[in-house]
């Protein structure tokens, strides 16, 4: 049986290509918590949703790969736009 990867908090707030910084509180917690080391080029796979908005709204999971900006000295991601799909109710 084969594990589910953890899935990271991120908003995905960049548009297309753009770079989504590791900025949120929740992000940076669920790295901490599944004592997630980043690298570059890492694979990871992302949620994100707010049920105190949206009863019965489910979360939407994608993956990205990760990157090191240099010159902010800051992680970010570049969501693959394909995985957008519809996760578990939250």
């Amino acid at each position: 049986m084969t594990e589910n990867p953890p899935k990271i908090y991120l908003y995905p707030y960049a548009g297309k290509g753009g770079k989504n910084y590791f900025k949120q509180i929740g992000t940076k917690q669920d790295l901490a918590l599944n004592k997630i080391h980043l690298t570059e080029g890492m694979k990871l796979h992302f949620y994100c949703g707010d049920s105190a908005l949206e009863p019965k709204q489910h979360e939407l999971v994608f993956e990205g790969t990760v990157h090191f900006d240099s010159d902010k000295k800051e992680w970010y991601a570049i969501i693959d736009e394909s995985t957008y799909r519809e996760g578990n109710p939250l």
